[in-house]
């Protein structure tokens, strides 16, 4: 055993900062702390478990340092609120520290990376000052086993699961983690799971995509996936990790979620990321397109190079299929109300312009002393308080009692037959629009010839030119049902559409620079 005097606590403080990021200089990341916040976030408390005696260490590329065992299967880890007070011996093993607070009823401290003290609760040496960043890790009686504070860097728990021979971590209930867990949180905790990107990863693409699709879809997911790990590391860095485990990020579930056939996908592309003018791309991907994806700048407002709309030929088996919701007006005013806006009662709703890909571009609300106007994304959430939430795109058309504009007005009796590969449906007139590969609104041209019931119906409407540019005058009042298609914002990479390609037999290199424009893939 070594003992050494105790050094003061501004030198160990000096030490907080060492790893605030695995990125060096000129690398990328190998490593990534995943905020398990879909399971605790700022929690009081977080239990772990294992098959057997709880390991704590550094875990880092070179692998897992183990520097001491915990002797319980289970811990619950929160901030440590007791009076605690330092024997004022340092120790520089873990062991030894152990076997020294038993003799004093005291806690071993883990004060700075291999550097250990005890601490005790019997007014016995100097105090302990209060701290957010100090905590302490009981067993399942609820004896202290171990208290460490943020000075110990990043100080990480391991577990081991019998059934798969693996050093698997469960964390909450059930969920298990390859890596290590370690702590995070701001106001409380939030565990994170330290682990390599490339085990990171087979625990994202079978939760983004489903395993069961081609293999060349599977392998586009996983280099999207991977870039969008590198390009948004350090995100929630002030929370203690990179990233988050739910699709704020991506969506992670561990090793619950792992099938052999994602991860052989992440392994096939180990390494490979999205570039763009020589720097990892933010490869943004979404479920379903409707026919055309959608440019970043029409989105967000921002311009990006590589994330502009194209056609989407092979979204032959879309994952969200056309969909059809109604809104009422109750519900309208609830939204109204949540975004704090006075218009009176929402009377309907205008469509005012469309983008070229036929998404909603400026969508006005009616109301009976004014009105509201929403553009780009917060058409899709400005309903997130109606009763299904935010519509599932911005790809759709208004059907409703009509007021002026495109079309036959409401109460004209008129149908037509519209046939498609489900059969044959009788339309009113007013609710017909035109679709195809490039986009979906309403007629725009002088007349229409259209075959009805009764023979041919001729349908005259006002002149327009390209729907971004023009206002559609798409108005209902009352009740609104949506006829929608695609899912998701459309911007970057659609899965359904990845799946079409590969089932066409296209590579995932030539996914990747279909959806994605301007980039190299390595």
């Amino acid at each position: 055993m070594r003992v050494k005097r105790k050094y003061t606590y501004p030198a160990i403080m000096m030490v907080v900062f060492w790893c605030l990021s695995f990125v060096t200089l000129g690398a990328e990341p190998t490593m990534i702390k995943v905020g398990l916040e879909s399971i605790y976030t700022n929690a009081a408390s977080i239990t772990l478990s294992s098959n057997a005696s709880m390991e704590m260490g550094y875990l880092d590329e070179y692998g897992f340092e183990k520097v001491g065992t915990l002797d319980s299967t289970t811990l619950t880890i929160s901030k440590a609120v007791s009076p605690y007070y330092d024997m004022g011996i340092q120790y520089d093993n873990f062991e030894a520290a152990k076997n020294a607070a038993l003799s004093v009823q005291g806690v071993p401290a883990c004060i700075g990376k291999g550097v250990y003290s005890v601490y005790t609760t019997n007014s016995v040496g100097t105090i302990i000052p209060s701290s957010s960043t100090t905590y302490v890790a009981k067993d399942g009686a609820g004896k202290d086993l171990l208290i460490f504070n943020q000075a110990a860097g990043d100080l990480v728990f391991r577990g081991y699961d019998a059934t798969t021979g693996l050093n698997l971590t469960t964390v909450g209930s059930s969920k298990k983690y390859r890596g290590a867990i370690g702590i995070g949180g701001t106001t409380g905790i939030t565990p994170y799971n330290l682990i390599s990107i490339e085990e990171y990863l087979c625990g994202v693409v079978p939760c983004e995509m489903s395993a069961s699709w081609p293999a060349e879809a599977l392998k586009a997911q996983a280099v999207a996936a991977r870039s969008i790990a590198i390009y948004q590391y350090n995100r929630f860095i002030k929370s203690g990790y990179n990233v988050v485990d739910t699709t704020t990020t991506q969506a992670y579930g561990g090793y619950n979620k792992e099938d052999s056939r994602t991860t052989a996908a992440v392994n096939a592309t180990a390494g490979q990321t999205i570039r763009y003018n020589g720097k990892v791309a933010e490869a943004l991907y979404f479920s379903t397109s409707g026919g055309y994806t959608e440019s970043a700048v029409n989105v967000w407002g921002n311009s990006i190079g590589y994330l502009v709309g194209v056609q989407d030929l092979y979204e032959t088996e879309p994952a969200q299929a056309p969909w059809t919701r109604t809104i009422t007006l109750s519900e309208i005013d609830t939204c109204l109300a949540n975004e704090g806006v006075n218009i009176g009662l929402a009377q309907g709703v205008q469509i005012v312009s469309r983008t070229n890909s036929g998404r909603v571009n400026e969508m006005r609300i009616i109301g009976t002393i004014g009105t509201h106007t929403l553009t780009l994304e917060k058409v899709r959430t400005f309903f997130s308080r109606s009763n299904e939430g935010s519509l599932k795109s911005r790809l759709f058309t208004l059907v409703g009692a009509s007021s002026g504009g495109a079309g036959n007005q409401a109460g004209d009796s008129n149908t037509v037959a519209v046939i498609s590969d489900s059969g044959m449906v009788e339309l009113p007139l007013n609710e017909v629009v035109i679709s195809n590969g490039v986009s979906m609104g309403p007629i725009t041209t002088d007349t229409v010839f259209v075959q009805s019931s009764a023979g041919i119906a001729e349908i005259s409407v006002a002149d327009s030119t390209t729907p971004d540019q023009n206002t559609s005058s798409e108005t209902v009042l009352g009740n609104i049902t949506i006829n929608g298609k695609g899912f998701g914002h459309g911007v970057g990479m659609s899965q359904s559409g990845a799946k079409g390609m590969a089932k066409a037999g296209f590579s995932y290199i030539d996914i990747l620079t279909h959806y994605y424009k301007g980039i190299t893939v390595g």
